[in-house]
């Protein structure tokens, strides 16, 4: 009987190990609850005991402040407050899987205009050690937006951003990053034009991190700015993708 019973635990766990395994490399639990991040930069992390590493997940997406789970193979999370930076070079140690929600996949483009134009309400608050993810690809010599933003009215913009290729090779290229209170622009901005790579009918990703230290954007792994807005980042209620773009997924 003392035999029959230790099997069975020994099967419980295999099976919650496969699930786990399910949930950090399947396309469909992947996208909906956890991403790998390879290079996800924080300054302090929290020992949890756990049994396993499903349970590991489970526990991190009951609290608040856990932004993702590392498996060393003990379960270790990742406290939300803490979280400072992506570094896109290689590094070793481990991945860090961050809690994802889709908001947005496979959006239809206009055939006429190849653009897209999307306004979503959040269904919750944007907070610290958020990380915003649109992925996609762009369809003409045009630029592709994505504004976070208070009520309809476009007055309060925590950020706008805008990235543009103009021209046949991609010559005339463009990086626009700003925000807006009150409906007066913020005198502090970032442009330019070259320090990034956006090319005509290839992938491009542009992340939007939300640290304590302010918002920072990435393009295709390449850091470009880091805004303070005056208005809070909880209280962005929508947020616009727009441009001649193809956009494959937008998560948050």
């Amino acid at each position: 009987m003392f035999k029959i019973v230790i099997s069975l635990i020994s099967i419980t766990w295999a099976l919650e190990y496969l699930t786990m395994t399910h949930l950090c490399d399947s396309a469909e639990l992947t996208l909906t609850h956890f991403r790998r991040y390879s290079y996800f930069s924080f300054e302090d992390y929290s020992f949890t005991s756990s049994k396993s590493p499903l349970h590991c997940a489970l526990l991190c997406n009951s609290s608040a402040d856990c932004a993702g789970v590392i498996l060393d193979p003990a379960c270790y999370h990742l406290d939300r407050r803490l979280v400072t930076s992506l570094d896109f070079n290689p590094r070793p140690g481990n991945d860090v899987l961050v809690r994802r929600q889709i908001v947005l996949e496979n959006l239809d483009v206009d055939p006429i205009s190849l653009s897209t134009y999307y306004d979503v309400a959040l269904v919750s608050r944007i907070q610290i050690g958020d990380i915003l993810c649109l992925q996609g690809v762009l369809l003409a010599h045009d630029d592709v937006r994505v504004i976070l933003y208070q009520n309809k009215d476009l007055q309060n913009e925590a950020v706008h951003f805008r990235a543009g290729c103009y021209d046949l090779k991609c010559y005339k290229k463009w990086v626009l990053i700003k925000s807006k209170f009150m409906n007066a622009w913020s005198p502090i901005s970032y442009e330019n034009f070259t320090a990034y790579t956006l090319q005509l009918d290839t992938k491009f990703v542009v992340h939007i991190l939300v640290t304590a230290n302010g918002i920072k954007t990435y393009l295709n792994g390449v850091y470009l700015y880091t805004s303070n807005p005056n208005m809070s980042i909880s209280n962005v209620n929508y947020i616009q993708i727009g441009g001649s773009t193809k956009i494959k997924e937008f998560s948050v």
